[in-house]
């Protein structure tokens, strides 16, 4: 009994989404309405740990593209509104491989998420950015 109420005394270590590169393809979420578009705001969510962070977002496949750069705070999160290239962005082709895929870079580890915030108060889009965690061992 003594050796299992000392295992639920030991601090446990939480494997999260943090990481310092994250590729991510965005899928097409429907507009439902033209002219009032329910897939708008399109935002990256980025928060820095105890180190301050410097990111780059890009579209390596795309030449066209300007990386947006934004430097966050130690223990702050930033924002990056990409509403701008959603044509650039979004893969709206089913069962296509398109090169749209967007990378994430820090100079120190951040989590990251892609939302969209659906201006219809109905349910929004939140996609968390696993980084190498999500590449798997095999």
């Amino acid at each position: 009994m003594k050796k299992l109420l000392l295992l639920f005394l030991l601090p446990l270590s939480a494997f999260s989404q943090k990481d310092t590169s994250f590729w991510f393809a965005a899928p097409d979420i429907s507009q439902f309405l033209v002219g009032n578009p329910h897939d708008r705001p399109m935002l990256l969510r980025l928060t820095s740990f105890s180190n301050p962070a410097t990111i780059e977002v890009s579209i390596p496949s795309n030449v066209a593209f300007t990386p947006v750069s934004i430097s966050i705070s130690a223990n702050s999160s930033g924002v990056i509104d990409l509403s701008a290239w959603a044509n650039q962005i979004e893969n709206e082709v089913a069962n296509t491989v398109s090169n749209k895929g967007i990378l994430v870079r820090s100079s120190t580890e951040i989590t990251a998420y892609y939302e969209i915030v659906s201006n219809c108060n109905c349910n929004p889009e939140l996609f968390s950015l696993k980084g190498r965690n999500s590449l798997g061992n095999e």
